[in-house]
C-alpha cells in the first residue's frame, strides 16, 4: 500500500467517526415536546412531555389510559378488541404517533419548534 492509501483511510475513518459522533451528540428536543390527543379528529388535550400525567380517555363506549412519564408517552390499557395501541408502546420522537381506530383516538408527538420531522429527502 501506497502512502496516499494510507492518508484515504485515514481521512474515510476521521469523517465517519465525526458522523458517528454527531449522530449521538445531534440536537434532542426532549424538553419542547408535546402530546396532542385527538378523539374524532378533534384536539382533546395538548399536553407536555416534562409533566407526568395519567389521563383516562372514553368514546364511543370505550376507554383508553393515556400516561406521560419519563418524556414518553403511551397508552397503557384500552379496551378496544385488538389492543393495538397499547401494543404500540412508549413513544418519544416528534413526528411518532398511536392510534386506537375502535376509539377514533390519535396522540401525535409534536414539537414545539414546529420540526415534526427526522429527515428530509429530495
Amino acid at each position: 500500500m501506497k502512502k496516499a492509501d494510507w492518508i484515504l483511510i485515514a481521512v474515510v475513518l476521521f469523517l465517519a467517526a465525526a458522523i458517528f459522533i454527531m449522530l449521538i451528540c445531534g440536537k434532542k428536543d426532549e424538553g419542547n415536546l408535546y402530546a396532542e390527543i385527538s378523539l374524532d379528529g378533534r384536539t382533546f388535550a395538548t399536553l407536555p412531555l416534562t409533566e407526568e400525567v395519567t389521563l383516562p380517555v372514553s368514546y364511543g363506549g370505550g376507554t383508553n389510559l393515556i400516561v406521560i412519564e419519563n418524556g414518553t408517552v403511551c397508552v397503557r390499557e384500552a379496551d378496544c378488541p385488538t389492543g393495538v395501541c397499547v401494543k404500540t408502546g412508549a413513544i418519544s420522537a416528534a413526528g411518532e404517533s398511536i392510534v386506537c381506530i375502535p376509539h377514533r383516538l390519535v396522540i401525535t408527538l409534536r414539537s414545539a419548534n414546529g420540526e415534526d420531522y427526522d429527515v428530509i429527502i429530495q
